[in-house]
C-alpha cells in the first residue's frame, strides 16, 4: 500500500491543476504531457484488456472444439 500512496502522491504532484496552483505553466487540452501520459496509460490498458479478451475467446473456442469432439465420439459409439 505504501507504494500506492506514493505513486499517487507523485501523479497529484504534477496534475495541471496542482501545477497551476504553484503558479507553474501548464499547457491546456492535449498538449500537455499530464494529459499525453494519462491518455497513453489507458491505451495500454486498454490493450491489455482486448489481448486477454482475445486469449479468453480462444480458450473458449477450443473448449467448445474439445466438447464437439466429444459428443461426435458419443453418437458414433450409439450409432454402431
Amino acid at each position: 500500500m505504501l507504494l500506492v500512496s506514493v505513486d499517487k502522491k507523485k501523479v497529484l504532484n504534477h496534475h495541471p491543476d496542482k501545477r497551476r496552483a504553484r503558479g507553474l505553466a501548464v499547457k491546456d487540452g492535449e498538449d500537455d504531457y499530464f494529459t499525453c501520459i494519462t491518455r497513453g496509460n489507458f491505451v495500454h490498458i486498454l490493450k491489455c484488456v482486448l489481448n486477454f479478451q482475445t486469449h479468453c475467446l480462444l480458450v473458449l473456442l477450443l473448449l467448445l472444439l474439445i466438447l464437439l469432439v466429444i459428443i461426435v465420439i458419443i453418437i458414433l459409439q450409439f450409432s454402431v
